[in-house]
């Protein structure tokens, strides 16, 4: 009776592990396919941060800073030159003989008298008026070359900028013309308009910003859009005379991304977790390797 029972025991026990085996080898082999996936999905998302990180808005470089306040400190001067050059044209101009004596007839004399008197170089594509003041009343008496449009909506003798009727930004002076005859209440005012040539900072500006303007007052004058700007405004003032109503160089500068700021602790993580998963792999198949 005790043999039999013995027996039956034995055979309970032996048959309840050989039903265990499989699903514990098995659950075993699940974990080793999980760790094996988590250690190469890891590994994965390491490499993808190397190979092609997230990129954020990055910051306006030093060399792009200074390339845009030397183009504008460039401009500053050459309209420096182009100012005070128009005004040494206009004021030698106003002191002409047949011009003093024109501001005192009509525009036919005015036109026949100092038509060949005057001289504008036309590479600079110069609009000259003539404008006779009686009683404040203003009459235009000429306008050089022939059909050129208006220079300005105001009449004065300071410096200052106009977009021309041409759509291009010009620098505008004025000169006081004197009549001949001293007793005369006729007087006159000479205006000179010369385009700004803007090609040159176009040119110097291209590889720093990808839209540049020029602002005045209450007026802006856009010089390039060469593509989609980055959300990025710089105002650079131009430094002019003093005398000069003053102009700012506005760009969108050129930005170069960099990598978020979360790459590299993520890289750093994922690596880690990586090696780790590995070696707990590593550890579990060699404990359960076949004797």
């Amino acid at each position: 009776m005790a043999v039999r029972c013995t027996l039956l025991l034995v055979g309970y026990e032996v048959g309840d592990n050989t039903d265990l085996l499989p699903r514990v080898a098995a659950a075993k082999r699940n974990l080793h396919i999980a760790l094996g996936i988590i250690a190469i999905a890891l590994l994965g998302f390491a490499a993808l941060l190397i190979i092609k990180p997230p990129m954020r808005a990055g910051t306006v470089s030093p060399e792009t800073t200074a390339g845009i306040e030397a183009e504008a400190k460039r401009l500053g001067i050459v309209i420096d030159a182009s100012i005070n050059s128009a005004r040494k044209q206009a004021d030698q101009m106003s002191l002409g003989t047949q011009i003093r004596a024109g501001i005192m007839t009509d525009v036919a004399t005015v036109k026949d008298l100092v038509t060949s008197e005057i001289q504008l170089p036309r590479n600079l594509n110069q609009t000259l008026e003539l404008l006779q003041l009686t009683d404040g009343k203003r009459t235009l008496l000429l306008r050089m070359p022939d059909g050129s449009p208006p220079v300005g909506t105001t009449v004065s003798t300071e410096t200052r900028f106009e977009i021309d009727g041409r759509g291009e930004l010009a620098v505008v002076v004025g000169a006081p013309v004197a009549p001949v005859d001293n007793t005369s209440t006729i007087t006159g005012t000479l205006v000179l308009s010369t385009p700004i040539d803007f090609t040159v900072t176009r040119e110097n500006l291209a590889p720093y910003a990808s839209r540049i303007a020029v602002l005045g007052d209450k007026w802006t004058f856009p010089l390039a859009q060469l593509e989609a700007d980055a959300g990025i405004t710089t105002r650079t003032p131009v430094l002019l005379g003093a005398s000069t109503s003053p102009l700012t160089l506005e760009t969108s500068p050129r930005v170069t991304p960099t990598k978020a700021s979360w790459v590299f602790p993520a890289k750093l993580i994922a690596g880690i977790g990586a090696f780790v998963v590995a070696m707990v792999l590593a550890l579990s198949l060699y404990r359960n390797r076949d004797p």
